[in-house]
């Protein structure tokens, strides 16, 4: 049994869940705030309202359906491609995103000025 793909999968089911966890919890993208809103408004003042604005919350439930997905598409080798195979792509762009902005945010080099309303 080859390690390395279970090796590459794990670290981009890490990567992937960190980037999905942080756009549902903390992203000022316009869904993203969408579906908090619509959320906030179903949840109101209830302990299910946390759970879109706690990344240690919600993170395991991004992650879950990243690693079954993932078990899947390894242990299915019948043929060169199957439809498994598309969470490779999905999960290589979340990782690959969340990594290319941890880095711009901890550049040194960069300073962001926000301008009080």
């Amino acid at each position: 049994m080859d390690l390395w793909p279970w090796a590459l999968a794990a670290l981009l089911c890490v990567a992937a869940s960190a980037r999905l966890t942080r756009l549902l919890t903390q992203d000022m993208y316009p869904p993203a705030m969408w579906l908090r809103d619509r959320w906030d408004a179903r949840t109101e003042e209830s302990d299910w309202n946390l759970l879109l604005h706690c990344h240690w919350c919600l993170a395991p439930w991004v992650a879950l359906p990243l690693v079954v997905a993932s078990y899947f598409a390894l242990a299915d080798h019948r043929s060169d491609f199957h439809p498994w195979h598309l969470l490779w792509g999905f999960m290589a762009w979340m990782a690959v995103s969340y990594l290319a902005s941890w880095i711009v945010n901890n550049d040194e080099g960069l300073v962001i000025v926000r301008e009080s309303n």
